[in-house]
């Protein structure tokens, strides 16, 4: 039995999907399950589309599905390249881009309010979409006259077709751009520096009760410093020869469960006093790594400070009722 999408929708933690009130399974979009395409399925779409436009002169791929130390799965996009003659007319004219399925929504982040695209600037454009059966391509097309951008990237990159023998494109095996670097004393100092800084920014939002203000300011902010200092901790235990990937989203791979949980535990709820108190275990789990990190590099670091810092809030602490 298939439900309207429109009609209301409540999750069934007995059926593990999303149900309306009768119980029956919500079929998706158009009142229909879709079946997703294959990989073999997208790069035909993606390759056939190139091989009949005569202006499309190169096609590569890079991100996770071109790194051999990666295993994609059903998440990952299809970071394509479009290698063209005369960028203006894919962007004049953007009729073709529906020849690779239903949309669900188009993104094109290089004509945006902030900063309109130039036509005549021949820039590289993307277009990120998204589809109803759970694919997504995000394709930056790069006019041969102005490749500049194109070669500077060193993500792992895959050559899936070249047309024009005038093309000179290496493949990128690896993805070295991505590592962990080593720090310097100074960086290591101002993440120090910066991360007690804000925490008195977390504090000041608790005491005003301003929650999107606390909010942003810690998980932002302190947890993402503190996410570098655990990253650094981790190059130094792997001879910098790691990546922990975009938005740390990798840290699991080298984080135990119980330190998995330990960072999980910090991400708050929107009551005031769990605010407070997941900052005050964020700066005693600071100190701990700052520490590591601090001793192995052998920098300088004023632990103190972070006692400081704690005993500060502490002693304000949020206290209403």
């Amino acid at each position: 039995m298939l439900c309207s999408v429109t009609k209301p929708l409540i999750y069934s933690t007995r059926l593990g999907d999303w149900t309306d009130r009768t119980g029956a399974r919500w079929a998706g979009f158009g009142g229909k399950r879709e079946d997703m395409r294959t990989e073999e399925e997208m790069m035909e779409a993606i390759l056939e589309f190139a091989k009949s436009e005569k202006d499309i002169l190169a096609v590569t791929m890079n991100g996770s599905r071109a790194d051999k130390d990666r295993s994609p799965d059903e998440f990952s996009d299809y970071d394509i390249q479009y290698i063209v003659k005369d960028i203006r007319r894919f962007i004049t004219d953007k009729e073709w881009i529906g020849r690779f399925g239903e949309m669900l929504i188009l993104q094109e982040p290089d004509d945006w309010h902030s900063h309109p695209y130039e036509i005549e600037s021949r820039a590289p454009y993307a277009f990120l979409m998204q589809f109803t059966d759970g694919n997504r391509i995000d394709l930056t097309l790069h006019d041969v006259e102005s490749m500049e951008l194109f070669y500077k990237d060193k993500e792992p990159r895959k050559v899936l077709l070249i047309k024009n023998v005038c093309i000179t494109i290496d493949a990128n095996g690896g993805a070295e751009e991505f590592l962990v670097s080593r720090p310097s004393e100074k960086e290591f100092l101002c993440l120090v520096n910066e991360f007690l800084w804000l925490s008195l920014y977390v504090h000041k939002g608790v005491k005003r009760e301003e929650l999107c203000y606390a909010k942003s300011f810690m998980d932002q902010c302190e947890i993402e410093m503190l996410c570098r200092m655990l990253a650094w901790k981790i190059g130094i235990d792997r001879d910098f020869k790691v990546s922990v990937g975009k938005s740390y989203r990798h840290l699991k791979r080298f984080l135990s469960s119980d330190e998995m949980n330990e960072l999980a535990m910090l991400y708050s709820t929107g009551d005031f006093r769990d605010i407070e108190g997941k900052l005050i275990l964020a700066l005693d789990h600071f100190k701990r790594t700052a520490a590591y990190v601090a001793e192995k590099l052998h920098f300088a670091f004023d632990a103190g400070q972070v006692d400081k810092i704690e005993r500060y809030i502490l002693n304000k602490r949020y206290n209403k009722k």
